[in-house]
């Protein structure tokens, strides 16, 4: 805050909480926070400082914090903002699949950019390689479908991108209906997709901790 000050920006304290997950309720706004940040505005953009975090990207909050709102001291005023996500944030994934019974079978290639990929680079840092592999396990399953079988697994880091390859399937992804076989989105990429009804302005969409911005390509 100092630092800032003293070149001339014009930073102001922000409370928050850390606590994952956790919404802020307007009407007891104190003892609800547990942290603080400095937030700064420049050309229109917002910026976030912590200073106790190990590892991200300067200017960016942690991604439990994206989405949650946080109470804001200006000069003469607080108000409660909602840190944004930012577009850089992407979850590209590639697959090649063939169809088994009612089971997928084949490779996926998934890119994580920018903070998706930072808490990647931290654990590929510090852990070992058979660690490393079940961090990826875990998080394929948790993010991605919680059936999945991972028969082969490989990662690396490119140009700010952090890259898993896979061999894998999951199990009874289709759908026999009158004869006829049916594929969804929801089927194969089960926790990626938000459970709660989808508004009529996409823009809405807020399902944090799964990805704002995914694309996805897939082959049969």
């Amino acid at each position: 805050y100092t630092m800032a000050t003293c070149i001339g920006l014009n930073p102001n304290f922000v409370l928050c909480n850390r606590s994952k997950n956790y919404e802020i309720d307007d009407e007891i706004p104190v003892e609800q926070f547990n942290h603080l940040l400095i937030h700064m505005r420049c050309d229109g953009k917002d910026y976030w400082y912590d200073g106790t975090n190990r590892t991200g990207i300067p200017g960016l909050t942690t991604r439990e914090l994206i989405g949650q709102k946080v109470l804001a001291f200006n000069d003469n005023y607080q108000e409660f903002i909602r840190i944004k996500d930012s577009p850089d944030n992407k979850l590209h994934i590639k697959g090649n699949f063939e169809l088994h019974d009612l089971d997928l079978m084949g490779h996926l290639d998934i890119y994580l950019f920018n903070q998706n990929a930072v808490d990647f680079y931290y654990a590929d840092f510090y852990l070992n390689e058979t660690k490393m592999a079940d961090y990826i396990l875990n998080w394929m399953k948790k993010n991605i479908h919680d059936r999945m079988i991972v028969k082969k697994l490989t990662w690396k880091n490119r140009d700010g991108q952090f890259i898993i390859s896979a061999d894998c399937s999951i199990s009874n992804t289709a759908a026999m209906i009158n004869g006829k076989i049916y594929l969804t989105g929801k089927r194969i990429f089960a926790n990626i997709f938000p459970d709660k009804k989808l508004p009529d302005n996409l823009q809405e969409i807020f399902c944090f901790p799964s990805y704002n911005h995914v694309k996805i390509n897939l082959n049969f």
